[in-house]
């Protein structure tokens, strides 16, 4: 489920990569926040997170979620601050990787990036190790 403000920001520029997928996609649900979930992104807004982050932390803490997707450093430190599980769109890539669902996570990488996705070196280098890693069988769930 998704926060309204992450539905508009990823469905409304229908140019943008997935956006018709995400739009049509039976499993993807917008989800509106309670009037508790309204004030707490209305506080994370006035700490300088955009609405998509302060959305998606709000619900992830209405719904109880195990996991949020996020890949803004701020809003990870907050959505960890507030004691949620947090993976950004790499974390994401290696879990369907391990569950055999991706070949190559790094070919999905790269097409991510070819698409406008901007990854950090460090991070670059994180990844790339895991996937050597774990592509040695040295993790479990990828052997």
């Amino acid at each position: 489920m998704v926060p309204p403000a992450v539905w508009a920001e990823v469905t409304q520029r229908i140019e943008r990569l997935g956006a018709m997928a995400v739009g049509t996609a039976g499993w993807i649900r917008a989800a509106d926040l309670d009037e508790t979930g309204k004030l707490t992104a209305s506080v994370l807004r006035q700490i300088q997170h955009d609405p998509g982050e302060s959305e998606a932390i709000a619900l992830a803490v209405q719904a109880g979620a195990d996991l949020v997707l996020m890949d803004e450093a701020l809003g990870r430190r907050t959505a960890k601050a507030m004691g949620l599980n947090v993976t950004g769109t790499l974390g994401l890539i290696l879990r369907a990787w391990r569950q055999g669902l991706l070949s190559d996570p790094q070919e999905s990488l790269r097409h991510l990036q070819h698409e406008g996705l901007w990854v950090s070196d460090a991070l670059m280098g994180w990844f790339s190790a895991q996937v050597r890693r774990q592509g040695d069988g040295k993790e479990t769930g990828r052997e």
